[in-house]
């Protein structure tokens, strides 16, 4: 049975380390423009391997951690013609609070890296070099509601030339209550409450499909209140806009023949006065700018009765930083 590829791996690191000898090649003193090629594996504890290359990387993984487990990367650095000089293994960690303040983890960088510092014209290197590395991803974790580790490999030959995997993104999201604001409105007395909707799947949603297109900042999703005679049907498009991660602004589309409103909602002082974007039927309202100072999350409200609110636990891990427009359709 011939070995799989992340067994070749493993065993050639492992004669590496016994010093079992390779074949050099002979670096010319004109470079002859060649480029490396470079991969970079990522390995769960599951044992299910995900390659990622510069052109994107394999998806069966998911890009979603449980936190607890242990994370083993192993690159490689391949040009035949003038050999490898350097293989290098970067992990970006940035942790998020659930006001959207953002915190950069300083991990080393590179995280691990095999250089031959006497690969050079006219000299010899070796044709592969290879490198490991691993993360314990519980410790990271810390008080944050959310951890985004960005990962990537770049691979350098003997004449400087430089080759970098795409940088993808694996992320977990601290498990957290649904939380209604505080406040009377959200309980009248006689009426039933509006729908509890957590942002989870749109961040899962978002961070997944970026690392498969890294150069989308647009994304929309399809939200709905709860099935059945009153089910309302919006749409959301979410997308980059230069704000801060504890800035957000928004926008109410109305495309019924009714009118609908949007308030932003400060939890942590329901007396507070927020803004209203009230929209005649087939309307639409000004952008509303907001921070994590002033609102908790934000509430629909159809006739009168409030019909959808947003989970102020995670609010800001999906719409901090982000430019969003809600279309009401039904």
């Amino acid at each position: 049975m011939r070995p799989s590829a992340p067994l070749l791996s493993l065993l050639a690191v492992a004669a590496a380390a016994l010093g079992c000898p390779a074949k050099q090649v002979s670096v010319p003193t004109q470079n002859p423009n060649s480029t490396p090629t470079v991969t970079l594996d990522i390995v769960p504890p599951s044992g299910k391997v995900a390659t990622v290359t510069g052109k994107g990387w394999d998806t069966a993984l998911p890009a979603e951690l449980s936190g607890t487990e242990e994370l083993s990367f192993s690159a490689r650095c391949r040009d035949a013609t003038v050999g490898c000089r350097n293989i290098e293994i970067f992990v970006d960690g940035t942790g998020s609070m659930a006001n959207g303040a953002l915190q950069q983890l300083g991990l080393p960088s590179p995280r691990n890296s095999n250089l031959d510092s006497a690969a050079a014209p006219g000299g010899s290197a070796l044709p592969e070099r290879l490198v490991t590395t691993k993360l314990d991803v519980g410790p990271l974790r810390g008080s944050f509601a959310m951890l985004r580790l960005d990962v990537s490999a770049r691979a350098t030959n003997s004449f400087g030339a430089t080759v970098a995997t795409q940088k993808v993104t694996l992320f977990w999201i601290k498990p957290a209550p649904l939380v209604m604001p505080n406040c009377p409105s959200f309980a009248p007395i006689g009426s039933p409450p509006p729908d509890l909707e957590d942002v989870h799947s749109l961040v899962a949603g978002m961070l997944q499909t970026r690392n498969t297109d890294p150069s989308r900042t647009q994304f929309v999703f399809a939200v709905y209140t709860k099935p059945g005679p009153g089910q309302r049907t919006f749409q959301l498009l979410t997308e980059d806009s230069g704000l801060p991660p504890n800035k957000a602004s928004v926008k109410l589309v109305n495309k019924t023949g009714s009118p609908k409103s949007l308030l932003t909602v400060n939890g942590a002082n329901c007396s507070a006065a927020g803004q209203l974007l009230q929209v005649p039927s087939n309307g639409s309202s000004t952008e509303a700018l907001f921070d994590a100072t002033n609102t908790t999350t934000l509430v629909l409200t159809d006739g009168g009765h409030d019909v959808l609110v947003w989970n102020e636990a995670t609010f800001w891990l999906f719409f901090g930083g982000k430019r969003s427009t809600f279309t009401w359709l039904q």
